[in-house]
C-alpha cells in the first residue's frame, strides 16, 4: 500500500469516524462508451451458398461496430478443407532452408472467408445524415474462419432513431439494405 494511504487509514483510525473515508482514486474519464446494443441475427447476404448474418450491432460514442458470421454449412467445410492442404503445401515449398539464402517466400494462400468476405464493404447512414467512414474491417483468422467485422466512424448520434446498414461489393454494387430501428432495438447497459 503507498505511504500516503497508509496515513490517511492510520488518521481514519486515530480519529474513529466512521464518516471519514480515504479519498477514492481517480478513474480515467471514458473516451468511447457504449451507448447500446441492437442484435439482428438477420442474414445480410448468400454468396455462392453462404449466408453472411449480422449479429450485432455496437453503437459507441465514437464508433459503430458491426460484427457478423457465415453459417458454417458443407459448402464452408470443403473450402476450409482445400485451405489446410494449400497451407501445408506451402509449408512444405518454404521449409528446409536457412533464412539468408531462402528465396523470398510467395504469401501464403488466403483463407476461404478472407477470399469470401474481403471484398465485403460496410455503408451505414441514419434519419440524422451522419457521414460514417470504415475505421478498420477484417475476416478470418484462427478460430473465427468465417467472421467478419468492421469499425466504422463517429458513433451514431443519440438523435439518430434509425441505422441503415449497407453491405457492398468490391465493385461498390450494393448487395442488402437493412434499417434497425433505434428506438425499439436498441439495448442499452446497465449498472455502468
Amino acid at each position: 500500500m503507498d505511504r500516503v494511504v497508509q496515513l490517511q487509514h492510520a488518521r481514519i483510525a486515530e480519529l474513529g469516524h466512521a464518516r471519514v473515508t480515504p479519498p477514492r482514486p481517480r478513474q480515467p474519464q471514458p473516451i468511447n462508451t457504449l451507448r447500446g446494443v441492437v442484435v439482428p441475427l438477420v442474414p445480410l447476404v448468400d454468396i455462392e451458398g453462404i449466408t453472411l448474418v449480422l449479429i450485432t450491432v455496437e453503437i459507441w460514442t465514437n464508433d459503430v461496430q458491426l460484427r457478423a458470421a457465415a453459417v458454417q454449412t458443407s459448402e464452408t467445410d470443403r473450402r476450409d478443407a482445400q485451405h489446410e492442404q494449400a497451407l501445408r503445401a506451402w509449408i512444405q515449398r518454404n521449409q528446409g532452408q536457412p533464412r539468408p539464402h531462402r528465396p523470398r517466400l510467395e504469401h501464403p494462400p488466403l483463407s476461404p472467408a478472407t477470399q469470401w468476405l474481403g471484398d465485403l464493404r460496410p455503408v451505414l447512414n441514419d434519419d440524422v445524415g451522419t457521414d460514417y467512414e470504415v475505421r478498420t474491417r477484417g475476416s478470418g483468422g484462427t478460430g473465427t474462419e468465417w467472421h467478419w467485422d468492421a469499425t466504422m466512424r463517429p458513433g451514431t448520434p443519440a438523435e439518430a432513431t434509425v441505422l441503415g446498414v449497407q453491405l457492398a461489393d468490391g465493385g461498390g454494387t450494393i448487395l442488402t439494405d437493412l434499417k434497425l430501428d433505434l428506438v425499439t432495438q436498441l439495448q442499452t447497459p446497465t449498472g455502468w
